[in-house]
């Protein structure tokens, strides 16, 4: 009797199995695509507008497949279009009790995106709409992805093109709309009006609490001449590449609630910038001070440390008044910078830095930022440096080459704020000696000697009872009113300059009438020569 009874029981539960399946296999179809089709309805009404060529149920083996998808955000202006779309392992019951979708995992082969950014008069009416859409994917990947955004107003297009794979993905209609676990991205490479930007590799996980950027390469569309012309105003142009970016103990959170928390972020690069400034400086009113910058950022920052390690930056500038481009540049650069947030309760910012200046003078920086009224202050010293290795950028600037001479120690230290610095500069070097150029008058690109200001400017160092010649130092007095158009690596070199000048100020002031004087020996001695 028990064998009979268990052998009707699993012949019943056969039954029902099988009814069940027959009856999904019958119905369950017909029910999905009045559900798709009802959602899509729905979609419509608050402007979301979603169309499929077809879709290619497999229920047996739980697969889902959908040719063409198309996309679109009315009021945003946003479209996409979804080519072989693969689903695989669809969940079930949280889509036919609570008609939310979460899937296994998605495979894309290809997504076009178009974006056009309104103009903020366009957008400044709309109001962003929140949907009661939900859906979950555990892995999804693209293919290939290729994404294109227009400004409607200058019509600059920037795309971007590449694969990408996401983990724990969600889109839902909360105040956070978007959120992943895990993202990695391979053989990014971002279109601009005027860079080529290409990433090798980028890996960024939630769970490991870790973030990976393996090369980054910034390329310039256009020659130093055209991108200057093109821009129309003095700009930077940059060309150059960061090898590698790593950030541990990351945390972060996107929507409303935005942030960025971690403990260590590396980094290490070769950049070569250029300006051109016979253009007009762009039309702006404020350049903010790295601790105004991050109070203005969009979500709340927290870096504990930031390391820059074994880098190199170069900078070329053709000045206002200069017929020829002059460059100078940090090898070896290596720097800390600590307590970063945009928490302005929290210790302000600390950063100590050390390069060799033009390859040779040992460069040491620190600086202790401020996020109260009191100012920051700038401490550096420069030593060991040839200052030959100046001409490339004194020749075409101030018309003077540096013959020899050796900066035995450049000290400087001063407070600085938003509007103003203070500080001194001590200055020591030994061997000096300085010519000033002309122009050619038969070659007008061709610099040749100035006899009498090389004499004046010579005479000038040595009438200082030799103090510059042995070395001793002499202070400077930094005094700077600062022009906050302009970034805070201009307002600290004017401050340092300014103090430079008044260490040399009473040597300009020489006696006029000894310099005639030595100015005629030196004729006299010419002619000698002659004959």
């Amino acid at each position: 009797m028990k064998k009979r009874k268990t052998v009707f029981i699993v012949l019943a539960i056969a039954i029902v199995m099988s009814i069940l399946v027959y009856s999904a296999n019958q119905y369950l179809p017909g029910f999905l695509h009045r559900l798709v089709k009802e959602k899509v309805a729905s979609l419509q009404k608050d402007g979301i507008l979603l169309e499929y060529d077809s879709i290619k149920l497999e229920l047996w083996r739980n697969r889902v497949a959908i040719d063409t998808l198309s996309f679109s955000l009315i009021d945003k202006r946003i479209s996409a279009k979804v080519y072989g779309c693969h689903i695989n392992t669809i969940r079930l019951l949280p889509l036919l009790f609570r008609k939310r979708i979460h899937l296994e995992d998605l495979t894309i082969d290809s997504v076009a995106v178009s974006i056009i950014k309104l103009h903020s008069k366009d957008s400044a009416h709309r109001t962003q709409k929140q949907h009661d859409a939900f859906a979950m994917v555990n892995v999804c990947t693209i293919n290939h992805l290729y994404v294109r955004s227009e400004n409607a107003l200058s019509h600059d297009t920037v795309t971007m093109q590449g694969s990408i794979s996401l983990t724990g993905f969600t889109i839902n209609g909360e105040k956070d709309p978007w959120d992943f676990s895990a993202m990695r991205a391979d053989s990014l490479v971002v279109h601009s009006p005027f860079y080529v930007v290409s990433v090798d590799y980028f890996d960024i996980d939630r769970e490991r609490k870790y973030m990976h950027l393996d090369t980054l390469r910034i390329k310039p569309r256009f020659s130093k001449s055209e991108h200057a012309r093109r821009k129309r105003v003095e700009d930077d142009r940059f060309h150059g590449i960061i090898t590698g970016v790593t950030a541990e103990g990351l945390r972060f959170n996107v929507g409303d609630s935005a942030f960025v928390n971690t403990s260590l972020l590396k980094c290490s690069f070769a950049l070569d910038v250029f300006r051109n400034k016979h253009y007009p400086f762009p039309k702006r009113t404020y350049m903010p001070l790295p601790m105004d910058a991050l109070r203005k950022l969009p979500f709340a920052l927290a870096v504990d440390t930031l390391r820059i390690y074994d880098s190199a930056v170069s900078y070329e500038e053709i000045g206002e008044e200069a017929d020829s481009s002059g460059t100078i540049y940090f090898k070896k650069l290596k720097a800390g910078i600590f307590h970063i947030s945009t928490d302005t309760s929290l210790p302000a910012p600390y950063m100590e830095a050390s390069a060799l200046f033009m390859g040779s003078g040992k460069l040491l920086v620190t600086c202790q930022f401020s996020n109260t009224s009191k100012p920051a202050v700038l401490k550096g010293s420069l030593s060991d440096m040839p200052l030959q290795k100046m001409n490339d950028m004194l020749k075409p600037q101030v018309k003077i080459q540096v013959e020899s001479g050796v900066m035995t120690r450049l000290n400087f230290s001063f407070r600085f704020n938003d509007h103003r610095s203070d500080g001194t500069v001590d200055i020591s070097y030994r061997d000096l000696k300085l010519t000033s150029l002309k122009s050619d008058k038969d070659q007008k690109d061709k610099a040749v000697k100035n006899n009498l200001l090389t004499l004046a400017i010579n005479t000038f160092v040595k009438n200082d009872a030799g103090r510059y010649v042995t070395g001793d130092k002499q202070t400077g007095i930094i005094l700077f009113y600062r022009d906050r158009k302009k970034a805070i690596f201009n307002y600290w070199w004017k401050s340092i300059l300014s103090g430079l000048k008044s260490s040399f100020s009473l040597r300009v002031k020489a006696n006029k009438d000894n310099v005639k004087k030595l100015a005629q020996k030196d004729v006299e001695k010419r002619k000698h020569k002659k004959e």
